[in-house]
This record gives structure tokens, sequence and C-alpha cells, in this order.
């Protein structure tokens, strides 16, 4: 009897493989990626199989920028900037244009890759309305699609800024738009940015972006690899180019609507706002920021939000002496989210300070060869920056803080990115990479953070305390201890804690053996 039953069981396994197999085989002869949606059926969530095991402090931004696709400028360019709507129709132009972007994106995703980064954003170009659906009712998923194939290649999930702008939506003057709002990724839209019009079309719309790619199996992108796992409405809409200036409540009500269409088809993905401007000497004007909201969070649009997204570029340009602008912007938004619906994690999408002496940048359409020179910082003050900077955001509820992937070192956003763009120079990452992986690889997973002394902080991962220091006496619980150290070069050794040295340039991990 126990044959027979045994028996039976081989012949069960043997028939489920069958029913495997077959599906497999049907897939082949209809969709290419075969195996991430066969697995995705056997799952009961789908979507873990679409989730990389990478670190979640650090992202990168841009890594696969639509602006790619304009490689050598010239045509393209030009008529980008007489909106999407010239550069797509023109066969000719717009296939140099996706030669270029595929080429771009394949060796893009490799230092995406190599970064050990979980996630990346976009913002440019992929997740316009306009360039999804250029005509109401006519989807074309080309530039998206992409975008999401290099997030894949990169096994990477994708933080997607929305831009809620159609041309056949609009009703402003593009003129009018480019006479203050000159950059070429407006042209993604048209340069026609405001509220948007037909709120029914807007929903269908967003609904068919979200299912395309929330990695559920059902109606997802063909082959699908990776997700969107966080969707941004908007990017800095507080400020002059995206329809909603001075509009709190107007884009409030945009966020609203949006969060409600977004959960419907995918209530596992985060909502997000549109990434705010600095509140603190910088920018186009910082006390009307504020203003927009503290009345966006007055009216309790916040209750749309699982994140709150802020920009910190203020010192793309130079640091500052101390890091008191950057605690101030940590202290403001949390002061607000404390005194509404309560505080959320923090997402720093735009970040970051460089190495060298590059020049100051400039506004689009403006000289740059007549840009001032700023001073001189080293490499490893650029390191030692992102560790005091990162270890500061994180313990006043900074969850994730996004990095440029890639460029050059002649102006300050450039050289504030992971990777140098500069010819010759073959993508080489610059010296943070490493303090950032360093701080990963210690701290990722950690529970809760303290700041204890002034330039020293202890976290608590696993069972394990972890001090970051960078000033001030050694702490108590440390002297006469067997500890590991660990430098912002990446370097581990395991010395005694009184023979430790650290210093703003030269801040450590360390913990007790």
């Amino acid at each position: 009897m126990a044959h027979k039953i045994f028996l039976f069981i081989v012949l069960v396994a043997f028939a489920l493989v069958g029913v495997l197999v077959v599906s497999t085989l049907v897939l082949n002869e209809t969709n290419e990626a075969v195996v991430q949606e066969t697995d995705l059926t056997q799952d009961e969530n789908p979507k873990e199989n679409l989730e990389p095991s990478k670190t979640t402090l650090f992202a990168t931004m841009l890594a696969f920028n639509s602006n790619d696709g304009l490689l050598g400028g010239g045509e393209i360019a030009s008529l980008l900037m007489d909106g999407w709507s010239s550069l797509s129709d023109d066969e000719n132009v717009i296939q140099i244009y996706f030669t270029n972007l595929k080429r771009a994106f394949k060796q893009n995703a490799k230092l995406a890759d190599e970064t050990g980064f979980s996630s990346n954003r976009d913002v440019v170009g992929a997740f316009v309305w306009n360039v999804i659906e250029p005509e109401k009712g006519t989807y074309d998923w080309s530039l998206t699609d992409a975008t999401m194939q290099g997030a894949g290649d990169a096994e990477i999930v994708m933080s997607a800024v929305i831009q809620p702008f159609a041309s056949w939506d609009q009703t402003t003057d593009p003129d009018e738009y480019k006479e203050t709002c000159k950059a070429i990724d407006f042209g993604y839209f048209d340069f026609k940015a405001g509220t948007v019009n037909d709120w029914e079309a807007y929903k269908t719309f967003l609904s068919a972006v979200v299912e395309r790619y929330d990695g559920d199996g059902e109606s997802d992108m063909p082959g699908l690899a990776t997700r969107v796992e966080a969707w941004e409405i908007g990017n800095e809409y507080d400020g002059s180019c995206g329809g909603h200036e001075k509009n709190p409540e107007g884009y409030g009500e945009l966020l609203k609507i949006s969060y409600e269409t977004i959960k419907i088809a995918d209530p596992d993905a985060l909502v997000l706002n549109a990434g705010a401007l600095e509140v603190i000497g910088f920018g186009p004007g910082p006390e009307e920021t504020k203003e927009f909201w503290k009345t966006f969070f007055e009216e309790g649009y916040d209750q749309y939000l699982d994140v709150f997204n802020f920009h910190y570029n203020k010192e793309r340009n130079g640091a500052e002496e101390t890091p008191d602008d950057w605690i101030a912007h940590l202290d403001f938004w949390n002061a607000l989210m404390e005194d509404s619906q309560g505080v959320k994690p923090l997402w720093v999408t735009e970040f970051g300070t460089y190495s060298g002496t590059p020049k100051a940048s400039v506004p689009p359409g403006e000289d740059f060869s007549k840009a001032r020179s700023l001073k001189t910082q080293s490499a490893q003050f650029q390191s030692s920056w992102f560790f005091r900077y990162a270890v500061i955001g994180f313990e006043s509820g900074v969850e994730r803080i996004f990095i440029d992937l890639q460029g050059r070192d002649n102006n300050g956003i450039g050289a504030s990115s992971i990777f140098n763009q500069d010819p010759g120079k073959n993508g080489e990452p610059r010296a943070f990479l490493t303090t950032l992986q360093a701080m990963t690889k210690v701290l990722d997973g950690f529970t809760a953070v303290e700041k204890i002394a002034e330039g020293q902080y202890q976290f608590t991962v696993g069972d394990n305390i972890i001090f970051a220091l960078w000033s001030g006496s050694l702490p108590l619980d440390l002297r006469g201890q067997a500890v590991t150290r660990v430098g912002i070069d990446g370097s581990q050794t395991m010395v005694t804690a009184d023979d430790l040295k650290y210093s703003e340039e030269a801040p450590i991990l360390v913990w007790i053996e």
C-alpha cells in the first residue's frame, strides 16, 4: 500500500511539472518574457519576484534619462525644443532617438547595477501624459517601456514622476510658458503645463500606466522584469514651471485624485508629492515655497501621501560651513507633518555636493562659458559630506536619498553625481560611492538611530549598536573596548577604541566586537 501512495505522489508531481512546462511553451510562442510571467502565476504575491535584493538607503536618479536619446544634440534637440509632438512625428529622427536611447540605457544599466542601490528615479520624459497618450485614447508605450526595460536590466525598481500634462488637454500658451521655463525637459509636454481639464481622461491614463508597470501579472508590459514602486505626482510644482505655482489647493486636488486612482490600480504602490523646492536661501522663492506647503498641510492634503518628498540642491554649488541649513530643512518638513496628519518617511530625491573645481550651474538659455568657477572641494571632503549629511538625515526620518547617476566634472550638478561622464573617464565612480556602499554594508536595515552628542550618532542594527562619529570625545561605551572601525574609503580594521581618530573630513563607523 505504501508503494502505491508513493507512486501516486510521484505521478501528481510529474503532472504538475507538465502543466508548468506547457504553460512555458505556450508563453514562448506569444510572449518574450516567459520565465517572469510563468513564475508570477505560481505565487500568491507575484511582485515579490520583482523586488531587488539591494540597499534602499540610497538610490540613483536619471539612470535612464529620456534626454540620452538626444546624444549629439543638433536636429533632435532642436525638435524637442519645439515639443515632443514635433520630434515624435519625424520618423527618421525618432528612429535615431531610440537607437541612441537604447545604447545609452544598456551602458547605464551596468552602472546602476554597480552601485548596489535598489531603485532609480525617472523625472524627465518617460511618464509624461503627453508622451504616453499623444492623442486622446491612443497610447504609445515606446519610451516608457524602454525605460522600464533598462531598469529591469539593472535589477532595480522605479520611482516614476508623473507629469499630468497632455498637449491636447492643455490650454496654456507654449510660447508664453517658454519665456520663463526654457529647460529642454519641458519639451516632453510641449511646453504646456497647467491644471488638468479632462479629469476622467487623466484618471483613465493614470490607471493604465500604473496597471502596466505594477508587476502583478495582469495587463503588465510584455517582458516586465521590474516594477514601479513609487509614483511622484509632478516635480517642483511649488515653483514656476509646474503649472501650479501659488496654487497649493489646486495641486492638492491633483494629488488627491492621483492617489485614489493609483491605490485602486495598485494598493501596494507608494504615492509621493512633487519634490518640494528648498525653503532656505536658495532657488526662486524660499518664502513662497514655505507658504505653498504650509497651505497644503493646513488643508490636510498630506493624507494622500505615503512619503514626503523634497529636494536639497542648496549645496550643489558649494558646501556650507556647517550642516545647519540641511538640519533646518529637515526640521521644517517634520514640523509641518507633526502639526497635520503625523510624521511620514522622508525621501530626498535631489541631493549632493561636488568635488573638484567646477563652474556654477546656470539657468537654461544662459551662456555656461561665463559661469563663475566654484571653490575647490576635494574628493575626501565630498565623501565626508555625503557621510555626515546622510547620517543626520537618517536621524531625522530620511528613509532614502537619491543621487544623480552620472555627470561631468565641469559643473556643480554633474560633479556631484556618482559616475564621472567626462571623455576618457569611462564611467569611473567618484570616491563617495565607496563611502555610500560602506555605509549600506554596515547600516542597512537599521531600526533606530539617535543623536548622542554633536557629531555622534548611534544606530541599532539587529543586536548591534553602530556608532557614527566625526567630532567630540570618544563615547564612554567605547572606551577600552576592542572595536571594528570602517572609514569613508571602505577600509575596515580592528583596533582598540582609545586609538580611534576621526574628524569632519574623516568620519567613521565603529562597533564593539
